[in-house]
């Protein structure tokens, strides 16, 4: 069985670049939701979070 996540769009803006850490803003563009980030693996960890939950969302319809 192969799962395959649909495609995701987001708009990330910098608001801070102090010492090397980005501060900013992620927006999903699908849904119009924005949450605050503060450094890059923060962002990192929300991007992969909205594309593990795809991919639990097209699992659960795969069943049904």
């Amino acid at each position: 069985m192969k799962i395959r996540s649909k495609a995701q769009s987001f708009m990330i803006t910098v608001r801070e670049n102090d010492d090397k850490i980005w501060q900013g803003d992620i927006t999903w563009i699908d849904n119009n939701r924005t949450q605050q980030f503060r450094s890059a693996l923060e962002l990192l960890n929300l991007i992969n979070s909205a594309l593990e939950d795809d991919r639990e969302e097209e699992k659960k319809n795969e069943i049904l």
